[in-house]
């Protein structure tokens, strides 16, 4: 008796065994291990992480197929950290990259080609262009910003002056806005790709481009620039400026007129509430121009392309990409959306406006040597060192002398 019972505990026990082992086993075998998506960014500032933070978070929380993880890369090392990864085999699944930076990138083969994978319909042409490569698309536009006119409103209207329309408008506003520790116009040149974003303002509304400089047209963009500084009207140290310590200069009231970006909003709302300003389109050379700027997402090849995708479609949804840009202060790439953002901001709606005039740097792989040749004339141009002539057929040799 004693040892039927045993036996019939001993085949409970095997068989309560066996039905944990079974259920161990099928867990297992359902539960979805999510894939990891790292993405690279330099968006430094503090508010731009958070948001985007947020909707990493939100994407997180959307599904289970991947784990989007966002990696801070300061934006000085972002173009050396990818060159190292790329030697290293450590690329990420997705870059955010600045709009001139996408060609060149695009040309060594590390994105992957995205062409009748996104739907690229109703974007600004020029952001789609600065995601294209030999007529394929290599990118999605993260988002976009531009360049405008900021005026002091009280200098302006004590001086009887309204918002300069043409080059020689702002050329006689600025003259009569120069004094007392004031000058009339600041923009940055700082010898980097910043400075260039700016300069790029005189060579687009001149009708000339940024491979086609030794040119009646180019060479009045120099021009226009030297007569400011003959004039007195904009001082010799843009070329060491910023366009964030040209925003402190008008924000102080240094300066009554300057050249900046739409992100600049919040910031002067928030640091210097109490200059009055406005914003207004560009004053036009031989025609309107600005320059666009932002981000672009990049989709590295032969890494989880699948996931990149599924999340840049996350991301882009008009929902998600509203709330996204507007917090940014940048401008979404998606026209449809762009015209719903700041309805009520008249600051940030001429943004969307200038946005209309807005060319695209390039596309070029060898975008950070024309880049640099541009600049380095200008600055030369602000310091005397030779003439706009010069400058334009200076500029011109190195550029032609490029592969």
């Amino acid at each position: 008796m004693k040892k039927r019972l045993f036996v019939l505990l001993l085949a409970v026990v095997l068989l309560l065994s066996a039905g944990c082992s079974q259920t161990k086993v099928d867990t297992v075998e359902t539960q979805t291990v999510a894939k990891q998506l790292d993405i690279w960014h330099y968006l430094g500032n503090k508010g731009q992480q958070e948001e985007l933070n947020a909707v990493v978070e939100e994407y997180n929380q959307s599904q289970s197929e991947n784990h989007a993880n966002l990696i801070y890369i300061p934006f000085d090392d972002m173009l050396k950290k990818i060159s190292a990864a790329i030697v290293e085999d450590t690329l990420p699944d997705i870059v955010i990259i600045a709009v001139s930076d996408h060609a060149y990138y695009a040309s060594t083969g590390i994105f992957a080609d995205l062409t009748d994978k996104f739907d690229t319909s109703g974007y600004y042409a020029d952001s789609i262009a600065s995601c294209t490569y030999n007529g394929r698309l290599y990118g999605v536009p993260f988002g976009a910003n531009c360049l405008a006119l900021f005026y002091n409103t009280r200098m302006l209207e004590q001086a009887g002056l309204q918002p300069p329309e043409t080059w020689d408008e702002l050329r006689g506003a600025a003259r009569i806005l120069t004094n007392d520790g004031v000058y009339g116009f600041g923009f940055s040149n700082i010898q980097s790709e910043e400075g260039t974003f700016n300069d790029l303002v005189m060579i687009y509304a001149a009708g000339a481009d940024e491979t086609h400089l030794d040119n009646e047209a180019g060479i009045s963009a120099y021009s226009f620039v030297r007569d400011l500084m003959d004039d007195g009207s904009m001082s010799v140290n843009v070329i060491n400026a910023t366009q964030a310590e040209i925003m402190e200069q008008f924000g102080r009231e240094e300066l009554a007129m300057m050249i900046n970006g739409s992100w600049q909003v919040p910031v002067l709302q928030l640091d210097f509430p109490d200059t009055p300003y406005n914003v207004a389109l560009l004053p036009k050379g031989k025609q309107r121009a600005s320059v666009l700027g932002g981000e672009n997402y990049a989709v590295i090849a032969g890494k989880n392309e699948d996931g990149a995708l599924d999340f840049i479609r996350y991301v882009t949804g008009k929902q998600t990409l509203h709330s996204l840009m507007s917090n940014f202060g940048y401008i979404s790439a998606d026209k449809a959306v762009a015209e719903t953002q700041f309805l009520q901001d008249p600051k940030m709606q001429m943004f969307v406006q200038q946005m209309e005039f807005a060319r695209v740097r390039g596309p070029n792989a060898e975008w950070l040597a024309i880049s640099k040749a541009i600049s380095g004339s200008f600055t030369d141009v602000i310091t005397r060192k030779v003439s706009p002539e010069q400058a334009a057929k200076e500029a011109q040799n190195i550029i032609d002398a490029l592969p």
